[in-house]
């Protein structure tokens, strides 16, 4: 016998129709019993995001910005199914986005009047504490309003101004704040405010080029060049006296004129507008903000039929004194930022406890929500080339693409990064 060669035992049907029995009981048997995942609780909060960089980078952060499309641009057209996609499946529309023509302002995405793109957006501080500040006039007509902390946990607006005209009154007009000096230059804005703590002044224009010479400051306290007649005491029953500053944006834009910087300002690549909501949202009709309890609270509704966030503060609507009407912004996001005490001691009004000035960094970029058509966008804010001739702000999905924003007036919330927030 050959010893290299091996002898095989063919099995008869029978034999092979039991063993293929066998193997399919015990396959079955052993099936699932393997370690199963936890379900993720889904949370009715939304999650603290992660501490951001303390530091201003030194590195521009690489993000991919959709241009807007110019009123002479070409739309690429939408490709023919491939032979591979199956009979029946929808071709997803693209998302068009508003084109940003001369006569659109690129601040809200809305058409105007192109005269009024002629000029430079103006920043009036505004504040929302006391109570008694309340009703202000003029937030209604601004482009963008953003409200950040002053001290002590309590917070006041930098109201933005660019397609609308605001008369007989704006205000009350309030002293300025050290995140003014990332806020103006983003906004390519002028800042108009009542005056301003000594060194909170300093820093808010030491080596900012946006400042230098103070022409783009509108405030009667030294250093500053003055109000230029823009400014008047309004007395009001119940109000402090410090609440009683009002101006007007033709006032304003007239002393722009006069001081030569009122022109046209660029923000090619900071935001683009579309009509449609964008996929990928997650239903959200209600946004609330504890900055201190009881104390300082902003809350927004959805309203389905005006397709606005209807604001209030502490449970009441907040109004616009000069309509009327609810505030109701069409776009709210929520940006969450490193807040530091500096060593300014801004209020010492209390005298268990000495409140400072803070700095909010928004430099760099951090986590995001966008709140638009009923909808929860969650995304970060990027902050490109701070300080510089083309400084701009945008908000971006996980690819590193931009979130359009409805046509409108934008609010946007600066929080701590571990702010309470509810979105429900």
């Amino acid at each position: 016998m050959n010893p290299n060669r091996h002898t095989v035992r063919v099995l008869s049907p029978k034999t092979w129709a039991l063993v293929l029995a066998l193997t399919t009981l015990v396959l079955a048997l052993t099936a699932g019993c393997g370690p199963k995942p936890t379900p993720t609780a889904t949370p009715t909060k939304t999650p603290v995001p992660p501490s951001l960089a303390t530091a201003t980078p030194t590195v521009t952060p690489t993000v991919e910005v959709l241009p807007s499309p110019t009123a002479t641009q070409t739309r690429t057209p939408e490709p023919s199914p491939t032979a591979t996609q199956q009979a029946g499946t929808p071709t997803p529309t693209p998302l068009a986005l508003i084109e940003m023509g001369p006569d659109i302002n690129p601040l809200t995405g809305l058409k105007v009047d192109p005269s009024k793109l002629e000029r430079r957006p103006l920043g009036v501080k505004i504040p929302n504490y006391p109570p008694q500040a309340r009703p202000q006039s003029g937030l209604s007509y601004a482009d963008v309003v953003i409200e950040h902390e002053a001290e002590a946990y309590l917070t006041r607006f930098t109201a933005i101004f660019l397609g609308n005209d605001v008369s007989p009154e704006l205000g009350p007009v309030r002293s300025l704040r050290l995140v003014d000096s990332e806020l103006m230059p983003i906004f390519r804005a002028v800042l108009v405010a009542s005056g301003g703590h000594p060194a909170v002044d300093q820093r808010v224009t030491e080596g900012k080029e946006w400042a230098a010479g103070y022409k783009r400051i509108v405030c009667p306290e030294s250093p500053f060049l003055g109000d230029g007649g823009t400014m008047r005491r309004i007395p009001k029953e119940g109000r402090l006296y410090e609440l009683t500053l009002y101006t007007d944006t033709a006032r304003l834009w007239k002393l722009c004129t006069d001081r030569g910087i009122n022109s046209r300002q660029g923000f090619s690549g900071m935001w683009v507008f579309s009509e449609s909501a964008p996929v990928g949202g997650t239903p959200a009709t209600h946004l609330k903000i504890v900055y201190k309890p009881n104390v300082s609270e902003a809350e927004y509704r959805y309203d389905a039929g005006s397709r606005t966030y209807k604001r209030s503060d502490l449970g009441q609507p907040l109004l616009d004194a000069l309509t009327n009407t609810q505030i109701a912004p069409a776009n709210v996001m929520v940006l969450y930022a490193n807040h530091i005490d500096t060593d300014i001691a801004a209020d010492t009004h209390d005298p268990n406890h000495t409140w400072y000035a803070v700095s909010i960094q928004l430099w760099g970029e951090g986590p995001g929500k966008l709140l638009r058509d009923g909808q929860e966008y969650s995304g970060k804010w990027v902050r490109i080339n701070p300080q510089q001739a083309d400084d701009r702000l945008v908000f971006l999905d996980s690819e590193g693409k931009q979130i359009p924003l409805k046509p409108g007036s934008t609010w946007i919330q600066l929080v701590r990064t571990d702010g309470s927030v509810t979105i429900d």
